[in-house]
């Protein structure tokens, strides 16, 4: 990347090395500057170039100390550049890892398939018998829960998530399809949740990614709430994120992605955080709505 070439250069101990030659020269001018018998060394040493050294000395000091206040400027802005661009390969590499795992398990289920229907020694299978036999709509949703948990402990390993998936059937919450860790099973009432104030409800009417920065202040609000105390106890500082998964067909909400971050402020409403959590879930959603409408079609097929 020429962004981060540069920034390794200005970062090396060569760059270190000139900018400290540097400083020297324009001591030793500012030196000379206030003293005349090392002007006239200078001319002396340097002739015309010294001359014009003295001549413009004011224009020499100016430049000198302006590049000296820029380059740490330059310096920051670069390290941001690239600490971006590194965290997008990031970004990259992991949901690719993560993705690939998903997959992974279509892959083994039908090749298993292939394996007990074809080469058996029993009749063919009829096209219903292999439809049945490979499309397993639920376990691909769990797996690809579980990929979207992995991708956040790969990207986060310091931070705790709870992953849920909430089912959503004409246009009102149904029940958790799925949730991780298997031990956390969301505590609040499927009741409450439907309540207009809630963060799921809230993801499920906008049909867009809903953040909560912080619970705790959000439950403090006296309007315009995005967030329901639930289970929820008062020493515990969470962060929230709904996200809507909208049908193939129909584009209505079938789910919401929710996840939890066990610590305050971890997910941001600024559109730079917003636009790269939506990238990251559009990749997981996609595939959770294909899986709905194999679902969908294994239904009509039976």
């Amino acid at each position: 990347m020429p962004l981060e070439g540069v920034y390794n250069f200005l970062n090396s101990k060569k760059f270190k090395f000139i900018s400290g030659l540097i400083i020297a020269i324009n001591g030793y001018l500012i030196y000379c500057f206030g003293s005349d018998d090392q002007k006239r060394l200078l001319k002396t040493n340097l002739g015309k170039l010294g001359e014009f050294i003295i001549s413009y000395s004011g224009w020499v000091v100016f430049i000198s100390l302006l590049v000296g206040g820029i380059l740490p400027i330059l310096i920051s802005w670069l390290q941001e550049k690239v600490e971006k661009q590194n965290l997008a390969s990031s970004y990259s590499l992991v949901l690719l890892e993560t993705i690939e795992t998903v997959v992974e398990e279509k892959r083994k289920r039908f090749a298993y398939a292939v394996k007990d229907l074809i080469n058996a020694n029993s009749s063919s299978p009829t096209c219903t018998k292999v439809f049945n036999t490979i499309t397993q709509p639920q376990k691909q949703i769990e797996y690809i829960l579980e990929a979207l948990e992995l991708c956040f402990k790969k990207l986060y390993p310091n931070e705790y998530f709870k992953i849920a998936l909430m089912g959503v059937e004409n246009n009102s919450l149904k029940d958790w399809v799925y949730f991780l860790p298997y031990t956390a099973k969301p505590n609040t009432d499927i009741n409450d949740l439907r309540n207009s104030e809630s963060t799921i409800s809230h993801a499920l009417f906008s049909k867009r990614i809903v953040i909560i920065e912080d619970v705790q202040k959000e439950l403090q609000k006296a309007n315009n709430k995005k967030y329901i105390k639930g289970s929820t106890r008062e020493n515990e500082n969470w962060s929230q994120l709904c996200y809507p998964v909208k049908s193939i067909s129909s584009n209505e909400v079938i789910f919401i992605i929710c996840i939890g971050a066990k610590k305050a402020n971890f997910f941001q409403n600024t559109s730079t955080s917003l636009a790269s959590y939506e990238w990251l879930l559009n990749f997981f959603s996609s595939r959770l709505a294909l899986e709905h409408s194999l679902a969908e079609l294994k239904e009509k097929a039976h």
